[in-house]
């Protein structure tokens, strides 16, 4: 029974994580495709989790611990435009090569929705890719991988 109970809670967690990281992954190479393609740069770094208040700092310290922060970036959706927007990014990439202030990105976003924007690089689609391996592995193992 208990066996079962983590079966459901690995598949379950595995259609979640491939549902939110593999649909930016596949809304990164769509808009890359047929969307917009500009270039923006990072203006700063989210202070917490979820908050939307910017930091200069690109890694944070908890428990002795080193993390990266989701990159904050400023983009024109029009070329040529003064009109800019400054979004934050889904994935925080990682410690080992995290974004620095005012680095030059590739922003790709939808020609209805420029608001709806991502970052095209490295190490975004690696983080992203890495996380649907691991939740591609989560439903092997809910579905009937090895007991």
């Amino acid at each position: 029974m208990l066996k079962l109970f983590f079966r459901i809670l690995l598949f379950g967690l595995g259609v979640f994580t491939l549902y939110i990281f593999g649909g930016n992954l596949v809304n990164m190479f769509t808009y890359r495709l047929t969307g917009e393609v500009v270039e923006g740069r990072v203006v700063g770094f989210a202070a917490g989790n979820n908050g939307n208040t910017m930091v200069e700092d690109g890694t944070k310290r908890r428990n002795g611990k080193t993390r990266a922060r989701r990159p904050f970036f400023r983009y024109a959706p029009v070329s040529g435009s003064t009109d800019s927007l400054t979004e934050r990014s889904d994935v925080s990439a990682s410690t080992i090569s995290n974004y620095e202030i005012d680095e030059k990105v590739t922003v790709v976003f939808s020609k209805d929705k420029p608001q709806d924007s991502y970052i095209f690089g490295t190490q975004v689609i690696l983080c992203n890719l890495l996380v649907v391996c691991l939740g591609l592995f989560m439903l092997w193992i809910g579905i009937g991988g090895k007991s």
